[in-house]
């Protein structure tokens, strides 16, 4: 077939295939063909995927390479990934495996020093994976070569753990900014290993995408993650949902206002008491908002400044992420007011502005 452009392979439900059977339908290539986009689909091929990723030296004109509902173990993972180098217009990659397990202690050792380079590779989707020493290492020694990548999808499987070795080698490699746009990385569990991921992000200015979704992420992890938004001014999209922030979620407030591109924040299954659901919807343009500043000089002698809305209350009360500006009493007044009578002042203020509990009001208006 020397003018073949688009070649898909699909199973019936997961059928197995053996070694003899791949190497039979992948080993007679001798001679380059035109193959622009390969798909393979509903197949167990554990511990025999040789003789295809062999094959990819015949294909150089590859664009797209795919593997859907595919069951593969780490051997053949690795492999795969060397095997790229062999594929050098490859634009995407896509891995969406039911279980790409531990290598079974049958098939050969794994290479722990592989790695692969691949320059004009623009997205890299593996899902159903589980990051195992092996997988973690030759993806980190290879994703910051990557200079055209601008997707990068992992998603684990049923919460496989990680552990702060495996995100180290994963995401510590990075030392050179990337056009990366669009970041998932779901469905494993790093609590309290997250933060060679959220160092990482100053390397990707671009990014505009962030999915954070069901990794068991802590309070620390958390506060690392808000710290990074300094970097990722371009961000417009967050998930954090299916993690176990609790009332921690409420920190995020302050922050996410910041971020003057984001439209829509994710946060839903936290442990905390009320759903929450917050879509930042704000002026791209900020030089035609209108700026408001208090009446009165904030830092004069003297000024009697309000308290400001809590985290929690801005939660509730302010999800548009509407600026927060002091109110200062008029200083005519404040400059007459005792100093229990300055108390007082707050004191109404927050309970009028719903910062209080109107219960509290009782006994003060009693004395």
């Amino acid at each position: 077939m020397s003018s073949l452009e688009t070649l898909e392979l699909t199973g019936a439900d997961g059928s197995i295939v053996q070694a003899e059977e791949m190497e039979a339908l992948f080993g007679g290539f001798n001679k380059t063909l035109p193959l622009w986009k390969l798909t393979v689909s509903g197949f167990s091929v554990s511990g025999c995927l040789n003789p295809l990723t062999k094959s990819f030296r015949f294909f150089p004109n590859l664009r797209n390479l795919c593997f859907e509902e595919f069951n593969m173990d780490e051997r053949n993972l690795c492999h795969l990934l060397e095997s790229l180098t062999f594929i050098p217009n490859l634009k995407e990659l896509r891995v969406d495996g039911e279980q790409l397990s531990h290598a079974h202690c049958c098939t050969a050792e794994v290479n722990t020093a592989a790695s692969f380079t691949h320059k004009t590779l623009r997205s890299l989707v593996l899902s159903g994976i589980s990051l195992t020493p092996a997988a973690a290492a030759a993806l980190g020694r290879s994703l910051p070569e990557m200079s055209s990548l601008e997707e990068l999808e992992l998603t684990g499987a049923n919460g496989s753990i990680v552990q702060a070795e495996e995100m180290e080698a994963l995401f510590g490699g990075f030392n050179k900014t990337l056009p990366l746009e669009y970041l998932t990385f779901k469905g494993f569990s790093v609590r309290g290993c997250l933060a060679p991921l959220t160092k990482s992000l100053r390397y990707f200015p671009n990014l505009s995408w962030l999915d954070l979704y069901n990794l068991d992420m802590d309070e620390r992890s958390l506060r690392g993650l808000l710290e990074s938004f300094q970097f990722i001014p371009n961000l417009e999209t967050l998930y954090l949902s299916y993690n176990p922030l609790g009332h921690a979620v409420t920190s995020i407030v302050p922050h996410v206002i910041n971020l003057p591109k984001l439209e829509d924040l994710h946060i839903n299954q936290t442990g905390l008491n009320k759903p929450f659901v917050c879509n930042v919807k704000r002026d791209v343009t900020t030089e035609t908002r209108q700026v408001v500043t208090p009446r009165h000089d904030v830092n004069a002698p003297g000024a009697l400044v309000m308290p400001r809305p809590s985290a929690t209350h801005q939660l509730e009360h302010n999800r548009g992420g509407l600026d927060i500006r002091d109110v200062v009493v008029d200083p005519h007044v404040s400059q007459h007011l005792r100093p229990h009578q300055r108390d007082g002042v707050m004191f109404l203020y927050e309970c009028v502005m719903g910062l209080r509990n109107l219960t509290e009001m009782a006994p003060f208006l009693r004395e």
